[in-house]
């Protein structure tokens, strides 16, 4: 092939490579045109797997979007089949999805209710899970309940360690204690020896305590209750009582009241009153009633006539002990 021949050989190919191109181009042009052009929103030939453009909008109506994963279980999943964040959208109700999941159903969820304004995070295991914190769309948050109708309402219970403290009325701080703010007191739980206590916020002095065995102290003075409380008769039949199991008589004016729970020691305190019937409404009414052989499950009482202190029974004795 001479020079000449060459060239008109070059120049035909080059013409027939660029008519190729232009062609393309041009095929090229007429799809993303029908595909994108403005305020069009069907995809070409009725495919629905492409995105779509409205304006400078672009949307995907047709499923689900993945991220790392080729099937994803809702509306927006990033990461593959089984762990995963993940958008949703069921009716009213918008759901943020972590964790684990074949179905878009997560380990853990928070969702938002635009039906009553509500938030709600829910946990478990995969496929069951139940509401563990609520928010209302009054700011109320519940713990273990959906319907909260306090600022905090928590449905079980509430566990503060050691040295933990929970603070009212504006405190932060006089360590481990509900602390209220109000006349210088504070709660003192499980404050060591003392199981309960109430303390002077100022100087932390104790105000009243009740320790672990159950005997209450306030400001140094141990407080006494009622432990043993009995009315009977010269038979003697108990008529009233607490803390008494029976009353036996001995003789003339002697009897022994018998406690159903024992005293922790001898050295409590009773007060006892009695009268005679013959003497009802006169001066003379009242008997003397005295005590002795104290002990821890039982007590002697006796009845003595106030002018002779003579043993004499009597028609009603009361008696109380303290301890």
């Amino acid at each position: 092939m001479n020079l000449k021949s060459a060239k008109i050989f070059l120049s035909l190919n080059l013409k027939i490579l660029f008519l190729s191109i232009a062609i393309g181009l041009f095929a090229c042009a007429i799809s993303i045109f029908a595909f994108s052009s403005p305020g069009s929103n069907q995809p070409p030939n009725g495919n629905p797997n492409f995105w779509l453009l409205n304006g400078t909008s672009t949307y995907y109506s047709n499923g689900n979007v993945g991220i790392g994963t080729n099937s994803p279980g809702m509306n927006l999943q990033v990461g593959n089949s089984t762990d995963h964040i993940g958008l949703g959208v069921n009716g009213v109700v918008d759901t943020v999805y972590f964790g684990s999941g074949s179905n878009g159903d997560g380990s853990k969820t928070i969702s938002y209710d635009r039906s009553n304004g509500s938030m709600t995070l829910k946990g478990g295991t995969v496929g069951s899970l139940t509401s563990q914190i609520t928010i209302d769309a009054g700011g109320n948050v519940g713990i273990g309940t959906t319907s909260p109708n306090t600022n905090l309402s928590v449905n079980g219970s509430i566990n503060i360690p050691f040295g933990g403290s929970v603070f009212l009325g504006g405190q932060t701080s006089f360590g481990p204690a509900i602390t209220t703010g109000y006349s210088n007191t504070k709660l003192i739980i499980n404050g060591g020896t003392a199981g309960f206590q109430i303390n002077n916020q100022a100087n932390n002095a104790v105000l009243m305590s009740i320790d672990n065995s159950g005997n209450i102290n306030a400001q140094g003075y141990p407080a006494y209750f009622a432990r043993v409380v009995v009315r009977f008769n010269s038979t003697p039949t108990i008529i009233s009582g607490y803390n008494v199991s029976s009353v036996s008589r001995s003789g003339t004016g002697a009897y022994t009241i018998n406690f159903t729970t024992a005293a922790p020691n001898a050295n409590y305190v009773c007060v006892g009153s009695g009268r005679r019937a013959a003497d009802v409404g006169s001066d003379e009414a009242s008997t003397q009633i005295s005590f002795s052989s104290w002990g821890t499950s039982s007590i002697r009482v006796g009845s003595q006539d106030n002018d002779t202190n003579q043993y004499q029974d009597s028609s009603d004795v009361m008696v109380v002990c303290y301890w």
